[in-house]
């Protein structure tokens, strides 16, 4: 039996986290929630995530600084976990930040299950056999 590959899904509030577990395992990925950048730091040095969402404005730390952080435990690894932001943000500027920060794609809260699939399937497209919503 293949493992279905695990998303974290990092947020400060927590209704977001569980809405966005329970859509990431609809389309038939593994979630796991974090409520903050700190737990997030702890939580992937004890597990192999195949990507991660990021909220971009938390209270401890920003999904910007949370993502350098990751990225600066990645150096000389060889691995590099596709992080996706997660904001209502939208502008240039924001998504310029973003790929500034090493985060991947900007993904814009309250999307749609189908949109979503797509760029989980685009990050992680080892898994052929989980459905693609968007496909």
């Amino acid at each position: 039996m293949v493992k279905r590959p695990v998303i974290l899904v990092v947020d400060d509030k927590l209704l977001n986290v569980v809405a966005m577990v329970i859509l990431v395992s609809k389309i038939g990925f593994a979630g796991d929630g974090s409520g903050s950048g700190a737990d997030a730091l702890e939580k992937i040095k004890l597990c192999f995530y195949s990507a991660i969402i990021m909220d971009l404005e938390m209270q401890d730390m920003s999904g910007f600084e949370c993502t350098r952080k990751i990225r600066q435990t990645e150096l000389g690894t060889m691995r590099r976990v596709p992080i996706i932001a997660y904001s209502s943000l939208s502008e240039l500027s924001a998504i310029h930040q973003c790929l500034d920060a090493g985060m991947d794609a900007l993904l814009k809260k309250g999307c749609s299950i189908e949109e979503l699939s797509k760029i989980l399937h685009q990050f992680i497209p080892e898994f052929p056999d989980l459905p693609n919503l968007a496909a």
